[in-house]
């Protein structure tokens, strides 16, 4: 299951939106094409492409199309190069530390010193190539929703786990079981590592499976269900999630941009979720949905 780092990276460069939406459409978008981070500096993001040895050509006209379909109205210069795994480890560490998240919550990479209270919950997280670390807006208001509403002995799906962080999250709340699913094997890699990083790998089974439309793969009916995506991904697949769920049991949603919510909230809606609570921070909204 356990996929090789490759010995350098493409990196692409775009020039920062001048616009909100367009900006958080920009970065959605170059984090859906790469699968391995999007960096934001001040005037510019940084995408980090894994070529499996093929040219920069194909990669940089297939960004192109996918900007101008999000955003219209972008016609970004990209510039690109190539750069070295080893250096890009170590610049990418820089821009991550401790975090507190929620009420309980403390977030810290596996290379500093963490800093918890007795009550606190504390997540070791190494993230690898793999979405997750409670930098991204979406990731914490799935961990603040989380509090609220998982209950202990319950069991949990975790659709496009990503780095784990919140399949960990899930158990160290009181969840007796997590099925963690993504289909990129980088991600499932890292999220059992960060399982065993937080000595409750023997609580999470992570599984690499691509989920569509067809009933989840393992271990439903669930009691709650987390899936940190996109809109587009998740729309049609929430007759299945609600498939997969207990009667009573919860859903959180996440990776949506607040402009998509009322869609999303109105897709739920159609297929027997009830809204329970939302959360929204730097324009990305997660939810809490009652089955």
């Amino acid at each position: 299951m356990v996929s090789q780092f490759p010995s350098r990276w493409l990196v692409v460069e775009v020039p920062r939106p001048a616009s909100g939406l367009s900006e958080e459409l920009t970065i959605d978008a170059l984090a859906r094409l790469s699968r391995s981070g999007v960096e934001e500096r001040a005037d510019t993001l940084l995408a980090y492409f894994d070529t499996a040895g093929e040219p920069a050509a194909p990669i940089l006209s297939a960004i192109r199309a996918e900007l101008q379909q999000c955003v219209p109205s972008l016609a970004p210069e990209l510039k690109h190069w190539w750069q070295a795994h080893e250096d890009w480890l170590e610049l990418w560490r820089r821009g991550i530390a401790p975090r507190r998240v929620g009420e309980r919550f403390v977030i810290c990479p596996t290379w500093e010193t963490p800093s918890a209270g007795a009550r606190d919950l504390l997540i070791l997280v190494d993230p690898g190539m793999a979405f997750g670390t409670a930098e991204h807006a979406t990731t914490r208001g799935c961990l603040r929703l989380l509090e609220r509403h998982v209950r202990v002995g319950q069991q949990v799906a975790d659709v496009g786990t990503g780095s784990g962080i919140l399949s960990v999250a899930s158990v160290l709340l009181g969840a007796d079981r997590v099925v963690a699913m993504d289909s990129d094997p980088r991600a499932c890699a890292t999220a059992e590592a960060n399982a065993r990083l937080n000595q409750v790998g023997e609580k999470i089974e992570v599984i690499q499976v691509t989920v569509g439309p067809e009933p989840l793969p393992e271990g439903q009916p669930f009691g709650g269900i987390v899936a940190n995506i996109e809109a587009g991904i998740l729309i049609p697949r929430l007759g299945m999630l609600r498939g997969g769920l207990l009667a009573g049991g919860w859903m959180i949603l996440g990776g949506v941009l607040a402009d998509e919510a009322e869609e999303v909230s109105s897709a739920a809606s159609e297929v027997g979720f009830q809204l329970a609570e939302d959360d929204v921070e730097e324009g990305w909204w997660a939810a809490a949905f009652s089955g």
